[in-house]
């Protein structure tokens, strides 16, 4: 830098967007981005709750869902429509063009995060100094709950990213001097992390009273930056109220508002956080209000902050107390809380605790400033060995951080009072519950979510605090040679950047034309309808199907059971789970009634083939689909693993032209019936025991299994399977495991396992001891002869009190009768 300009301020100022970068930095930013992307790559693994396979199930397949209906140009019957919309726009546009499989999104998602991260880094290094500002970028990119919400379909990611980055922006643009087009940034950016996770939208208030303080005195710049920070807030939420218009007729922001409900849950003592029995009082209390006995969404919306009023009115003591110990127990939130936290990441997270604490310890020292390395090495050192004192430092350097703006350190105040926005709203909408619900306040599963919008900030001011401590010194040594700033790393850093947001907004913008395209189809292009289904009645495997084109009808004989073929038009869509730990593998299909334009919710239906599937190929598959409902004893579970659903037993795909179906192109699987299915069908006996059907997998991923429970001495249990509803080849597969009794110290007479097929002749398949409490079920695979009519298995010997485990006992035929 020429001497005849000034030093930046280290302490007062960030460093301003041009600032340059040094080679020592440019090896850090590969580091967080290739080391990063390495680390975070594995979603299925980090986000392992949400997973099915390598394909998400829950709440991340609804939000996924809503981005593959916006793809498609759907709007007014998207799954999203009641919520924020932000993230299945975002989502919806990448999938457009690079197609349904989220792995593929979720790789471009961990690009921009990293890449803002660095940023982070460029916009901290001047605030708490360059080793504090990589400290800082460290814990939070290699972090199990960063991992783990990113590796999630759900808003919350996005609007993390939206939230730095508008940080990002407004830090830049109130630094040392007011630059309008950052602060033009952080309102657009803000405002599309408003329009998809509205937590934080309350930080528009102080980042306006920074604008005022940093523009004091100069009025006309003053109301200019603060007019164009509004409109530019406001501009993508009236576009968006536009749109929604357009394609809904509705000018609203969602479909309906959500917000209510957990404000009032928040207010309310005996409730503290949103469940859905409180909408009954609520009700009640509304149809009382307005004198109707079915109030409108509007008018329960309207009660539900009528109440709230009231209960803030009237335990203020209550939420006065609370204030506290909402914001101690969120100050308190570490990674290890993540529910994919292990000794490894806590080993890291403490390595990089005393790295950071030896490293700015030695460089005092190095200085001879005694001080401030007994400082540092003292807090230092107390937040690595004593993890639980983190509440005291965070709340602690949260105070100094908001006195900050008092003394010009805008940057700082920023960082601290977005944590406290973030600690407010939680306080707000019960992200943490407690007395008189528990015994002590406690985050709960909506903090944790919520919560990722901004716990990461708790590391920085713990960090920022002792890199404020030694910032003169790492000021003074800025003329190092390997950190003095270079021309050559600086266009390679702007380069790379620039290469990015040009790629992503060719990404964006292609997205957008294929959707604009979409939504002008379905307006004015005629519907292509399916050809028709007679077309097909020369195929064996729809002989005697019944032929169903609408979903309701469908629907029914689906629920029916009745096991007869079932023909229908449909597609399937971006969502093919491969059940670990069974041979099958699960689809969601769309009934259609045209190739163009393609409908989805709430056509919906869940199906399932017998053997799992190359996902990427199974996706956006139209065509015709023969499905088969196999009676089943009653199952009741929400988990993916023990759910039948429909099976398909062939399908037809459409010509290229979407005219015909390519018939030469079908493909037909195997049909698969479980226990429960062969029970409830008959095909399936016992005796010796009564099977108790489980809803979990034990200690293994995830087979489905039973229980059969000896009661007698030398106890026998037989099943048997009648074959006389299969056609065509047929195999068998079971697990067996034997849980021993209490108590039982030595058997005099091994428990054994017989299985024989009965036909002509009648023969022994299979025999073999079974070992008790084995650590994997013994595996039985059988095929039976042509001539076999059913075949037994057999468990002789016995004791009260063991438990025979069976897993995945399945059935595969070419057909079944019924």
């Amino acid at each position: 830098m020429p001497a005849s300009k000034p030093a930046p301020n280290p302490v007062c100022d960030s460093p301003s967007p041009q600032s340059g970068i040094n080679w020592l930095e440019i090896a850090f930013f590969s580091l967080v981005i290739f080391g990063g992307f390495f680390f975070l790559r594995n979603a299925p693994h980090w986000g392992q709750m949400a997973y099915v396979g390598s394909a998400q199930y829950g709440d991340a397949e609804f939000w996924w869902n809503g981005a593959l209906h916006f793809a498609q140009g759907i709007v007014e019957e998207n799954p999203n429509i009641t919520y924020r919309m932000g993230y299945a726009t975002f989502g919806g546009l990448i999938a457009a063009v690079l197609g349904p499989e989220y792995r593929v999104f979720h790789q471009i998602l961990l690009i921009v995060f990293l890449v803002t991260s660095c940023g982070m880094y460029a916009s901290l290094r001047g605030l708490i100094s360059r080793i504090a500002a990589a400290a800082t970028v460290l814990f939070l990119v290699f972090n199990p709950f960063t991992a783990e919400w990113l590796a999630i379909s759900t808003s919350d990611a996005l609007g993390l990213i939206l939230n730095l980055l508008a940080i990002l922006c407004l830090i830049a643009g109130v630094s040392d001097r007011l630059r309008l087009r950052w602060i033009f940034g952080f309102g657009i950016l803000f405002s599309c992390a408003s329009l998809t996770r509205p937590l934080m939208t309350p930080f528009l208030a102080p980042a306006a009273l920074v604008v005022i303080v940093a523009a004091w005195g100069e009025w006309r710049k003053l109301a200019t930056a603060l007019g164009l920070m509004l409109s530019a807030f406001v501009l993508p939420t009236v576009a968006w109220m536009t749109f929604m218009a357009a394609t809904t007729g509705n000018f609203a922001l969602t479909g309906e508002s959500q917000d209510s409900s957990a404000f009032y849950a928040a207010s309310d003592p005996k409730i503290q956080v949103w469940r859905g029995d409180m909408y009954i009082p609520v009700r009640e209390s509304a149809k009382k209000h307005f004198q109707t006995e079915q109030p409108t969404p509007k008018q329960l919306n309207a009660e539900f902050w009528n109440m709230t009023r009231s209960n803030y009115q009237m335990h203020w003591r209550y939420h006065l107390e609370r204030l506290w110990r909402n914001a101690f127990e969120l100050a308190s939130f570490t990674p290890k809380r993540s529910a994919v936290s292990s000794s490894f990441t806590e080993r890291w997270r403490g390595i990089f605790k005393w790295s950071l604490t030896l490293g700015l310890t030695i460089m005092m020292l190095r200085q001879r400033r005694f001080l401030a390395a007994f400082a540092v090495g003292s807090i230092g050192a107390i937040w690595a060995i004593w993890p639980q004192t983190q509440p005291w430092f965070v709340l602690g350097a949260s105070w100094l951080g908001l006195s900050a703006l008092l003394s010009g350190q805008r940057g700082l105040f920023l960082w601290t009072v977005y944590w406290w926005v973030g600690v407010m709203a939680l306080y707000l909408t019960g992200g943490t519950w407690g007395p008189p619900v528990g015994a002590v306040q406690d985050l709960n599963a909506l903090g944790y979510r919520l919560g990722f919008q901004f716990f990461f900030s708790a590391d920085l001011l713990i960090i920022g605090l002792l890199g404020s401590i030694t910032l003169g010194a790492v000021q003074s040594e800025s003329t190092h040679r390997l950190l003095g700033r270079s021309s050559s790393a600086t266009r390679l850093s702007l380069l790379g950047l620039r290469g990015l947001l040009v790629l992503l907004a060719v990404l964006l913008g292609t997205g957008a034309v294929i959707v604009t395209w979409r939504l002008v189809e379905q307006a004015i292009k005629r519907p292509t309808t399916y050809p028709s289904l007679d077309a097909l009645h020369s195929l064996d495997v729809i002989q005697g199907a019944t032929r169903l084109t609408d979903i309701t009808p469908l629907r029914v004989a689906i629920n029916a059971q009745t096991g007869v073929p079932l023909l229908t038009k449909a597609m399937s869509s971006g969502f093919v789970w491969n059940l670990t730990g069974q041979k099958r593998s699960m689809l969601l299909l769309y009934q259609q009634d045209h190739v163009q334009p393609i409908s989805m919710s709430p056509r919906n239906i869940y199906v399932e083939i017998s053997r799992q599937v190359p996902e990427r190929e199974w996706m956006n598959r139209q065509g015709a689909w023969v499905l088969r409902s196999f009676p089943n004893t009653a199952q009741v579970s929400n988990q993916i693993y023990y759910i039948e659903n429909p099976a398909v037993q062939a399908f037809i795909p459409l010509a290229p032209d979407g005219k015909s179906y390519n018939t030469e192109k079908i493909v037909v699987f195997p049909l698969a019936k479980s226990a429960t299915q062969l029970t409830a069908a008959g095909a399936l006996t016992i005796s010796g025991a009564e099977p108790e059907w489980s809803q979990n997998s034990g200690d293994l991923k995830f087979p489905r299994r039973f229980a059969l429970r000896a009661s007698e001495t030398d106890q026998t249990i037989r099943l048997k399977l009648n074959l006389a509803s299969t056609r065509g080849q047929r195999s068998f597969r079971v697990g067996v495991r034997l849980e021993s009794a209490a108590g039982i110290a030595q058997r005099h007479t091994p428990v054994y396992l017989h299985v024989v097929e009965i036909g002509s002749p009648t023969s022994t398949m299979w025999g073999n001891d079974l070992q008790p409490d084995s650590p994997v079920p013994l595996q039985v695979n059988q095929i039976p002869t042509d001539g076999a009519s059913a075949f037994t298995l057999t468990v002789y010997h016995l004791e009260p009190g063991d438990t025979l485990w069976l897993y995945e006992l399945v059935l595969t035929a070419d057909n079944f009768t019924h």
